[in-house]
């Protein structure tokens, strides 16, 4: 069975424009996201442009792959201001449940031109052995 489920820090139902009722929350944004499985591993790659490396985060805790970074405010003043900005600044949040199915430890991460990319490695499948138990007259002693 394969697996790796996403989830954002806020509910899906909520949004990033209204006034939140958890303080820890700071005004952000979710990066998009795409997840593709391939043969031996899952390619999930993140939209953050306007950052760079280090200002990324990516750590695993007890099976979460969790994906965090900050996009400062780079407005400059001008004597009439802004007319309109729709570019995301801010914090934002992605975690991903890995499951048992990945091979964790083999993580890899790469970032180059705004996408951030991270393959993560399934785990190779392991088959059940079957063992045959041959039925005898009697058990030996274990005295």
């Amino acid at each position: 069975m394969t697996m790796l489920n996403l989830w954002n820090y806020k509910p899906l139902t909520q949004s990033f424009f209204e006034d939140s009722q958890d303080a820890s929350w700071e005004r952000g944004f979710v990066p998009p996201c795409d997840i593709e499985e391939k043969e031996s591993a899952f390619l999930i790659s993140l939209d953050v442009p306007g950052l760079k490396k280090e200002d990324i985060q990516i750590e695993l805790e007890n099976d979460i792959l969790k994906v965090s970074g900050e996009r400062k405010e780079e407005r400059k003043t001008t004597e009439k201001g802004f007319l309109k900005s729709e570019r995301f600044t801010g914090k934002f949040y992605r975690a991903f449940s890995l499951g048992e199915t990945v091979n964790a430890k083999s993580i890899e991460a790469s970032y180059e031109e705004g996408v951030l990319r991270l393959l993560v490695p399934k785990e190779k499948e392991v088959k059940p052995e079957v063992i045959k138990i041959k039925v005898g007259e009697k058990l030996p002693d274990t005295h």
